[in-house]
């Protein structure tokens, strides 16, 4: 989607650098794997919501200039019983917002959001919306995650593996606009599963749910085109819950 004031918008690049390494110690027991990375975006394509020269409500995607991504993850997998496997994941994340300004007319007022802003010397008839060294929306700095996986052999009759698993996210900017109420707390959510598998019939039923404590959490939101004072949230899944079957042949 493109605005009527810029009808296109250029190829968004990214430099990329990933280093990693994966280890496993103790007869296959212990797995230990880090990965660093350093991403370079330029010309990032962005979309949203914006207002055109005639005050018109717009979705467009946008070039917001470059954003750098870097940081690591750390992956442990360890087998400390025959049926018992522990499990974490720990990922950070240095994400900055380099170079982001981008312009919006002043015939609709203000811009909303949470950047600073200035008329344009150059073109009265627009702001100047600088977010140059922010941090970017969906980019928390530490995503944790922890689980175990509990396997127990019935013999002849199949298997069951109990699987429970937690996800810590610290908090994060979820709007392109970058508002403090677009802002999600540090959340955690719990999910568990028993599945019951039956080689000899090619039978697999697995009992879920997921976000056991039902909570609530943003995933994306946006300031409503007309009424900025209003942000509309895209919440993430519920406690959701049900039973998958699966047959191979």
């Amino acid at each position: 989607f493109v605005s009527i004031d810029d009808p296109s918008y250029g190829p968004e690049t990214i430099d990329s650098i990933t280093l990693g390494s994966k280890n496993r110690f103790l007869d296959d027991r212990l797995q230990i794997n880090l990965e660093l990375f350093n991403w370079t975006y330029k010309d990032q394509q962005v979309a949203h919501f914006r207002f055109d020269s005639q005050g018109g409500a717009e979705y467009v995607t946008e070039n917001i200039g470059r954003t750098r991504i870097r940081g690591g993850e750390l992956e442990l997998n360890a087998r400390v019983l025959r049926g018992t496997l522990l499990q974490s994941t720990v990922q950070y994340l240095d994400a900055l917002n380099q170079e982001f300004v981008y312009r919006n007319p002043t015939l609709v007022g203000p811009p909303t959001t949470g950047c600073p802003f200035s008329v344009d010397t150059q073109n009265p008839a627009y702001f100047v919306v600088d977010c140059s060294g922010t941090r970017p929306a969906q980019a928390p700095q530490w995503t944790i995650t922890a689980g175990v996986e509990q396997s127990v052999r019935l013999r002849s009759a199949g298997d069951l593996k109990f699987t429970l698993r937690t996800r810590y996210q610290s908090e994060s900017a979820t709007g392109f606009e970058l508002l403090p109420a677009q802002v999600q707390k540090a959340y955690t959510t719990t999910d568990a599963a028993l599945a019951y598998t039956n080689p000899k019939a090619n039978l697999t039923v697995t009992a879920f749910v997921n976000n056991i404590v039902d909570k609530s959490a943003v995933g994306y939101s946006q300031p409503h085109p007309r009424a900025s004072s209003l942000i509309i949230d895209a919440l993430r899944p519920p406690r959701t819950y049900g039973v998958r079957v699966g047959v191979t042949f």
